[in-house]
């Protein structure tokens, strides 16, 4: 998308404030400037063939302000929904359709789109037009794996696409991930329809712990370390250094990093990744300390040293409740470490597989699973995908 948009800046069909054609795109505007809760959105939009930013009233959330977005936008950074937003105005105007059919067609020879039910309208519409331009593109996708309709995902336009536009066909019958008898039939059993009540099992005989949602993954069991903390939104910054110290924490224990690492670096203002490295010593130290009998307020306080030292900014003072919540939590794993097994919500699982995987599912996950599952439901989609990522054997905690 974002090269699409810079083929309409250089070639002047759209005009960015400042002139910008190489722009910037961050994850979230949380990590470029300040936010508070207001109900007053930000909208970078399309008016003509100028880029602008407005502003439009939705429910109350924390919010970067207008002159903010406005300020940034004309330095060229954006965020990855404000491209997507700016690009399907532009799709509305034929002369840019035709500008964005040529230059696929000069540009790329093929598109291989995975996951295909998880595309949204734009995703839908560029397809198609690279379709139309003369480009190979092939479609993968599963509907019973759909999980982004919170994200304007379409699963259902999907077929209609494949209709309009007279592609060819392969159904894929087998699947190479299932190792036992047991797997093969519970997958079966789902996409059929039939009800399911998945067996018992203990959390140290999993590869993995999936859930929902992050706060159930760390109620399960203290042998559990989900890769990310639940969000706080009073309080960024600590579930930030928070998740440094965790990503330390699974660095150690699991060889993988903490979601949202990326994210958070950027909201403390760490500018490098030798810098990150720079301070795993500091940190491993810290990770030694949750073994302590320290207060959780003292081990923050070193954590908020440890990060004043390398960029220049403290942590909020005084400790939070939320702030001592995570390193008590921390400390709870980090006492037996060789024991605990990663967690994660399903949507960081989709797509990954493990030989046993156990999973916590909610009083309504649980009560669809045994009347049976439908493709047509995201919620029961959801729960398709927990249920499938593991080769050998699923089981509840």
């Amino acid at each position: 998308m974002r090269r699409l948009l810079r083929a309409l800046l250089a070639g002047g069909h759209i005009e960015w404030p400042g002139a910008q054609v190489d722009i910037e795109v961050v994850d979230d505007w949380r990590s470029v400037t300040a936010v508070s809760w207001r109900a007053q959105q930000p909208r970078v939009s399309l008016e003509g063939r100028r880029v602008i930013v407005s502003s439009v009233s939705a429910t109350p959330r924390s919010r970067p302000t207008v002159l903010a977005v406005q300020d940034h936008i004309s330095d060229g950074v954006c965020t990855h929904d404000d491209i997507r937003t700016v690009l399907a105005d532009a799709i509305q105007v034929p002369e840019v359709v035709a500008t964005l059919k040529s230059h696929v067609f000069a540009t790329i020879r093929a598109i291989i789109v995975d996951e295909v039910f998880d595309a949204n309208e734009l995703d839908l519409a560029v397809f198609e037009i690279a379709m139309d331009a003369g480009v190979d593109v092939t479609i993968i996708g599963d509907p019973w794996q759909a999980l982004y309709g919170f994200r304007g995902a379409r699963p259902q336009d999907v077929p209609q696409l494949v209709a309009r536009t007279n592609i060819r066909t392969l159904p894929l019958t087998a699947s190479f991930r299932w190792k036992t008898d047991e797997q093969r039939q519970l997958a079966s059993d789902l996409r059929a329809g039939k009800g399911v009540s998945l067996p018992q099992g203990s959390v140290p005989d999993a590869d993995v712990a999936l859930a929902g949602r992050w706060q159930t993954l760390w109620a399960i069991d203290r042998r559990v370390l989900p890769t990310a903390f639940p969000p706080f939104s009073e309080n960024d910054e600590g579930r930030a250094a928070a998740t440094l110290l965790l990503n330390q924490v699974t660095r150690n224990a699991f060889q993988v990093d903490a979601a949202y690492l990326g994210e958070s670096l950027k909201v403390l203002g760490v500018p490098n990744i030798d810098v990150r490295r720079d301070l795993e010593p500091a940190l491993n130290a810290i990770v030694f300390r949750l073994q302590s009998p320290d207060s959780a307020d003292d081990i923050y306080r070193q954590l908020s040293d440890v990060l004043k030292d390398a960029t220049g900014r403290s942590l909020n003072s005084p400790v939070v409740h939320a702030d001592r919540t995570r390193i008590e939590e921390l400390r709870l794993r980090v006492t037996d470490i060789g024991a605990i097994v990663p967690g994660m919500t399903i949507h960081q699982a989709k797509g990954r597989e493990w030989d046993y995987v156990a999973v916590r599912l909610d009083e309504a996950e649980t009560q669809a699973l045994s009347q049976g599952l439908s493709h047509g439901v995201e919620l029961d989609r959801k729960t398709y995908v927990a249920c499938t990522r593991a080769r050998r054997r699923t089981f509840s905690v």
